[in-house]
Formats: C-alpha cells, sequence, structure tokens
C-alpha cells in the first residue's frame, strides 16, 4: 500500500493540474452580434444563396463585382424587405476591370431584351386536343350548305370537307395536318397554286427561304398572275416555322457576301417586295401564318360555307389553251402605258385592250380604227400623241 500512495511531488503536481487558472472566461472571451461580425468570403456559385440566407448582412462589399452575385443579392434583399441592404463595389474607374463588368450587364441586358421580344411575337402552342372534346354534332353542322340564295334548299351532307394539294406539297407536314382535322386530302399534279380549297379559293404557300428564293427569280409574279387568271380569290400563304419567331427581322434576302447590310435593312427589303406585290396584284391576298398547325385551322375557316373544290377541274386549270375574253387577266406594265397617253381613260382602255390588245397596234392603228372603238375626239388625241415627231 505504500508503493501505492503517491508522493509529495505528485501531489502537488496533480493540485497543479486540477487548477484553472481561466476560471472567469468572460475576461477571454465574449460573443459577438451579427451586427458586428465580418465575413471573409469567396464567390462559390449557387451556394452563396445559402451564405446570404445563413449570415443575413446588411452590408456586402464586393472586391470584384460579379453579375451573378449582383443578381443573387437583388433576390435576398426583395425577400427581406425588413432589412436595408446596401452593396459596394471595389474597382478602379476607367479601368479594363470595370468594362468587364458592363460589358457582362450588358450581354445580359441585351439577352433579357431578345427573350422578351422573342416570347411575345411567338405564337401560343396548345396542346388540348381540340377533337377529343368536339362535339359529333356540331361537325356534321359545319358541312351544312346554308348557299340557299336563288331558291336553293338548304341541303345537309355529312361529307368530310375536301382540298386537293399538289402532290409536291407532301414533303412538308401540312398534308397530314390537314387529315388530322378531319379534311379529305386529295393529292393532284396541279399547275396553278399548291392548295385548292374551292372553286374560288387557291393558295401559294411559301415558307421564308421560299418568298425569298421566288422573288429573287421573279417566280412569285407569275404565280400570281396565273392565280388571277383562273381563280376569283388568290392567296399567298407565308408560312413560319413551327417555334420560330413569328417577324421577318432575322430573314435577309441579300446575299451572304454584303456583310456591311444590317439585318433591319434585309428585313424593310423583303417588306417592300411585299408591298409591290400587293399594288402589282391588288386581288391577291397575303395569309400570314406562325406554324403549320395554325394554317389547318386557318384553310379550315376559309372553307366554310364555299363549295367543294374538284380535283378533275383543278388539274385541268392551267392546262387549257383558250379562255374567254372576260376571265382574261392583263399584263398590268402596259396598260400603266397606255393609261398615260392623251385620249385615253378608264372607260375606254379595255375598248382599246379588247380591239387592238398591244401598244404596238395602237401606235400603228389608223384614225379610221381609232374613231370606232375609243371615239373620234379620243381617237384624234391618240393618233396625234403616236405620229408626233420627236425632232419637233
Amino acid at each position: 500500500m505504500s508503493e501505492i500512495k503517491p508522493t509529495e511531488v505528485e501531489a502537488l503536481q496533480k493540485e497543479e493540474v486540477i487548477a484553472d487558472p481561466l476560471d472567469d472566461m468572460e475576461d477571454y472571451y465574449q460573443l459577438y452580434e451579427m451586427k458586428d461580425l465580418v465575413v471573409v468570403h469567396a464567390y462559390d456559385g449557387d451556394m452563396d444563396e445559402h451564405i446570404l440566407e445563413e449570415v443575413k448582412p446588411r452590408y456586402i462589399i464586393m472586391y470584384e463585382p460579379d453579375t451573378s452575385f449582383v443578381r443573387r443579392v437583388e433576390v435576398y434583399r426583395s425577400s427581406h424587405n425588413d432589412r436595408n441592404v446596401r452593396v459596394y463595389f471595389l474597382y478602379y474607374g476607367g479601368s479594363v476591370e470595370e468594362q468587364r463588368y458592363l460589358s457582362s450587364t450588358r450581354r445580359e441586358k441585351d439577352a433579357f431584351t431578345k427573350l422578351i421580344k422573342e416570347k411575345a411575337n411567338m405564337s401560343v402552342v396548345l396542346t388540348l386536343d381540340a377533337h377529343g372534346i368536339e362535339d359529333p354534332q356540331e361537325v356534321f353542322l359545319r358541312t351544312i350548305n346554308t348557299r340557299i340564295a336563288g331558291g336553293g334548299r338548304l341541303a345537309a351532307t355529312a361529307q368530310p370537307p375536301r382540298v386537293v394539294v399538289d402532290v409536291r406539297e407532301f414533303r412538308s407536314s401540312l398534308p397530314s395536318l390537314l387529315h388530322g382535322r378531319s379534311m379529305v386530302v386529295v393529292p393532284c399534279m396541279l399547275t396553278v397554286g399548291d392548295y385548292v380549297l374551292s372553286p374560288n379559293i387557291c393558295v401559294e404557300r411559301k415558307s421564308i427561304k421560299d418568298l425569298i428564293s421566288s422573288f429573287k427569280d421573279g417566280r412569285l409574279y407569275n404565280q400570281a398572275e396565273t392565280m388571277l387568271e383562273h381563280y376569283k380569290s388568290p392567296m399567298l400563304l407565308i408560312e413560319f416555322d413551327q417555334g420560330k419567331s413569328f417577324t421577318l427581322e432575322p430573314f435577309a434576302d441579300l446575299s451572304g457576301s454584303l456583310s456591311s447590310v444590317s439585318a433591319a435593312n434585309a428585313s424593310s427589303d423583303l417588306q417592300s417586295k411585299l408591298v409591290l406585290l400587293t399594288l402589282a396584284f391588288p386581288r391577291l391576298r397575303i395569309i400570314w401564318s406562325s406554324s403549320p398547325y395554325q394554317t389547318a385551322e386557318i384553310f379550315e375557316s376559309l372553307k366554310t360555307q364555299e363549295p367543294e373544290p374538284d380535283p378533275i377541274q383543278a388539274v385541268k386549270i392551267g392546262l387549257e389553251g383558250g379562255a374567254s375574253a372576260e376571265d382574261q387577266v392583263f399584263n398590268r406594265e402596259p396598260q400603266d402605258m397606255l393609261r398615260v397617253v392623251p385620249g385615253v381613260t378608264g372607260k375606254n382602255l379595255g375598248n382599246l385592250i379588247m380591239e387592238l390588245g398591244s401598244i404596238k397596234e395602237v401606235a400603228n392603228a389608223d384614225l379610221e380604227e381609232l374613231e370606232p372603238v375609243v371615239g373620234k375626239e379620243a381617237g384624234r388625241q391618240i393618233h396625234r400623241f403616236f405620229n408626233k415627231s420627236v425632232l419637233e
């Protein structure tokens, strides 16, 4: 037992270990309040949001301005309106650092501006199947022929609407969408138009790329002229791609080598060509469609109260050699030239064209040939104009 008993030296060492000189910790440590706390933290992406919620700062000093962190601070400040959060930047004025931050802010602003503009012009895509909730009786009533003028009888038929489609159009999705809307699609080799909705309505469909190329080679003017010759209501359908912007601004009909031409000038040039087309063919109607889905809906509404087209007659149109004089359509350029000739008026212009046929025949006609057509006084003025010497 005497061996186990501690010695006097060991007893003194034990007392020194037990004795704590820091018996009053408040003299050495204290708790800081949150308003007095200073935290130095590096940017950490998405973790910055958690740091802001945990630390709850009132003053934020950014040693290097960062656009993404500024946006997180804005969200934090808007979520805690009771905290007057202030943000300070540290950078040299007029330096590269300042310009880098301003450039990132400018890019962000341009991105939001473009997004807002694209969304404003973008069509709304409806994912609801319209045919799933459609009443069968309503479908039947839509096919009623209500053309009862002139003593006709009201006739009802369950025959679905019919559309004559050019076989080259089956490369697009529109014929399938028309079939999905309970329309009978009749494929034919059409010479005039792409879609025949009725004996009076013919539609020429153009995508933006096709429209630009048609303006370049002049093919669109010939197509419009032939439609005007054979149909009472010719229409030009300008169809945009699904999900793309419903505007002409991103498109240009100029060659890629002309890089100095801005997109705005190219867009206005395409619009000016459309204006000239409508001036040249006043009867031509232009349909704007944001997608093939909307085109199918437009076709369905256009066929309302219209008779069904005849596929055989639609194929024959454009292949026939003769047509009556009343149904003929004349070139507008010679007509405009004849209108400025003295003695030619809007009343006698039609007789002059029907009897003589061309400017050459009018210029070479004798006075005896002109007087029965346009009258004595007008005939003298026309004859005097074409026989007047240019040397006088």
